[in-house]
């Protein structure tokens, strides 16, 4: 080769039936049992005084279950809005599914349209935690449903009037974000105005997804939050600044903005607490692995499914390929290896060799009772990103 060019021969042989093993084969997924919560006046929960986070029910990761029962003197449709739930929460009235709280597919947060019926009415949540923040404004935020269910209505904004600048201060962003002054006051600042009637004062809840900009909320000019770029979204519920006639919101924001993104910012009026009052009693019941088979119908509810492999030990990491079920939890042998969504990016789960023997147990957990058909163990080298 000329001189200081550097070849490579392409190495034609195959590799060694010794250096790619056959994976195990998945015996066939059966319905161990379906979660029963929705649906059961036969299984014991702790009574609460009020609706309070996971960690205050003792569930630190995963699912947790809460239950309201509610006495209505006659039929009536309701509006259904979580403002105080995180993340997302699996909704069940009257042992029916009726949607899905909080973000992500298939979700909402926005009123979900429910019926209840005269005399006692059953509301059940499934929610999960799906993690914490790690830095920022909602740094040791509440996970799961920690505040009253209410009935609620979109209420109709104006259009916004928007001014570049504006009256800001310093003392308007928390001491934990101080380090942010810095970049935002680098950053161009726009001042967006809108006004909206409230006939009787009651909360309204603030909500918006896809304004990538860091935002100071504030109503009659009364501060009700600073809302960093977390993603996009965030969410803010006014009480106290509001006041009966005509109210001013006042929005700070820092970047490139466009009048049409505020498009995004959308209003919900919570007429009425479902769940705050007489006759209405709280619930909570930890989510765990099932301890044996159970009850196997139920079209919709949460299932766990169940099969077993054989493993025969090797060097080659070995990782389970999810299909046919869509988001829960996967348990080896009594071990969590992990949640699982199908929206990705991950899409191979390590099965971890301490965990593994000769023979098998494998359970898969679906929200929605989604049987995992077509799941397949693979070996994967260079690990679940990289093949």
């Amino acid at each position: 080769s000329p001189e200081g060019e550097i070849t490579h021969k392409k190495d034609k042989t195959k590799p060694s039936s010794s250096r790619n093993p056959t994976p195990p084969k998945l015996g066939t997924f059966s319905r161990l049992c379906v979660c029963e919560e929705p649906i059961s006046d036969k299984i014991d929960w702790e009574k609460l005084d009020r609706p309070r986070d996971l960690a205050a029910i003792g569930v630190y990761q995963g699912y947790g279950w809460y239950r309201l029962e509610t006495e209505e003197p006659r039929a009536v449709r309701r509006h259904l809005f979580l403002p105080d739930c995180e993340d997302r929460a699996t909704v069940y009235v009257n042992g029916m599914m009726v949607g899905v709280w909080g973000r992500g597919p298939e979700a909402v947060r926005k009123p979900i349209p429910i019926q209840l019926r005269r005399g006692k009415n059953v509301l059940v949540f499934l929610v999960d935690n799906l993690g914490r923040d790690n830095f920022g404004a909602r740094l040791g935020r509440p996970k799961g449903l920690y505040g009253q269910v209410w009935d609620a209505k979109p209420l109709r904004l104006g259009k916004f009037r928007v001014r570049q600048d504006g009256d800001f201060s310093r003392r308007m962003i928390p001491r934990m974000m101080s380090h942010m002054l810095e970049t935002l006051e680098a950053e161009p600042m726009w001042t967006a105005e809108v006004t909206f009637n409230l006939p009787k004062i009651s909360p309204v809840h603030l909500s918006y997804t896809g304004l990538r900009h860091p935002i100071i909320i504030a109503c009659n000019d009364r501060q009700a939050g600073f809302i960093p770029d977390s993603g996009g979204f965030g969410d803010v519920t006014l009480g106290n600044e509001l006041r009966k006639g005509k109210n001013t919101l006042r929005l700070l924001l820092w970047g490139d903005l466009k009048p049409k993104d505020l498009e995004k910012v959308k209003l919900h009026l919570l007429t009425e607490s479902i769940s705050a009052g007489g006759g209405k009693k709280w619930f909570s019941r930890k989510w765990s692995m099932p301890s044996g088979a159970g009850r196997v119908v139920g079209k919709g509810l949460p299932a766990w499914y169940r099969c077993r492999f054989k493993y025969s030990e090797t060097s080659v990491p070995l990782f389970l390929r999810i299909s046919g079920a869509k988001k829960g939890q996967i348990y080896l042998n009594g071990h969590n290896v992990g949640r699982f969504w199908n929206i990705g990016p991950q899409e191979y789960y390590y099965l971890p060799e301490p965990w593994l023997a000769v023979d098998n147990d494998l359970l898969i957990f679906d929200e929605h009772g989604h049987i995992p058909s077509g799941s397949r163990l693979v070996f994967r080298p260079a690990g679940p990103y990289r093949q």
